[in-house]
């Protein structure tokens, strides 16, 4: 259920329980009395369903009467706060990446945990046996996600979600493929001589989709929510790939820097 949809749950049934209440007192001529906590009751539900939701983060009662924060404000807050936050940018995951090379290398890779392996468009030294061999026994390892593509002077061409590109190559061995890149020779040809079959496979995405380094974590997730994706590349102003951002981590580090601000301001006010 979205949150849309339980607020205006919430509204229905604080809306009723009111009218039950101002119909009880004229059904009774007056004998039953409507007082204040008996209103507070009634909107009780929906106070707890905008807490519960995110869309206000602080409620108190005090001598100043009621303080109510939106989630809006707080981030506002801690956006017009220490300048640390307010210049906050996204810091990229680095990823432990290795360039394929031979078979013999492979034991050496999994030790190391690599994540990421390196391929050079236009080259075509790259044998499907042994690229096989690579994915296969570096998928073994949970550590090990993506294939990174860059172009002949170093600079970033694209990323693949390498668990997806297996998973789709095993699937076309087994006659059940599609698309542009059904084989490991298909791989091989689309690395050498035709880099513009990976702008159609799932999962990647190009340099020109890449998240420029300094970006903003505002800017970071619009775009992962934007393109409906949990992560990202980031590419430095040299167009090399320095890493990875990820939503999950972004969005708890934005909350952390929220809620570290929250502690702040109520720290002075006390």
């Amino acid at each position: 259920m979205s949150d849309t949809l339980i607020i205006i749950v919430g509204c229905g049934v604080a809306i009723l329980l009111l009218v039950g209440l101002v119909l009880l007192r004229t059904l009774s001529k007056g004998k039953a009395e409507v007082r204040i906590t008996d209103a507070a009751i009634a909107i009780l539900p929906i106070i707890i369903i905008l807490l519960v939701t995110g869309k206000i983060t602080k409620l108190g009662v005090g001598a100043d009467g009621v303080t109510v924060e939106t989630a809006r404000e707080a981030i506002l807050s801690a956006s017009k706060g220490s300048v640390k936050l307010q210049i906050d940018r996204v810091v990229p995951q680095r990823l432990a990446v290795a360039s394929k090379r031979d078979s013999d290398r492979i034991p050496e890779y999994v030790a190391r945990g690599v994540q990421a392996l390196k391929f050079q468009i236009g080259s075509g030294v790259y044998a499907p046996s042994v690229m096989k061999a690579y994915f296969d026994a570096l998928s073994k390892s949970p550590q090990f996600k993506y294939m990174v593509l860059e172009q002949r002077n170093g600079t970033f061409f694209g990323i693949i979600d390498a668990r997806k590109l297996l998973s789709v190559l095993s699937a076309s061995e087994r006659g059940s493929g599609v698309g542009p890149i059904r084989s490991w020779q298909d791989l091989r040809t689309a690395i050498a001589r035709s880099p513009s079959k990976f702008r159609s496979f799932p999962s990647f995405v190009s340099a020109q989709r890449a998240l420029p380094s300094g970006s903003s974590k505002r800017t970071a997730l619009q775009r992962l929510q934007k393109e409906n994706r949990e992560w990202l590349p980031v590419m430095n102003a040299q167009k090399r790939f320095v890493g990875i951002i990820n939503r999950s981590r972004l969005t708890a580090g934005l909350i952390l820097d929220v809620t570290k601000q929250l502690e702040e301001g109520n720290k002075k006010t006390k």
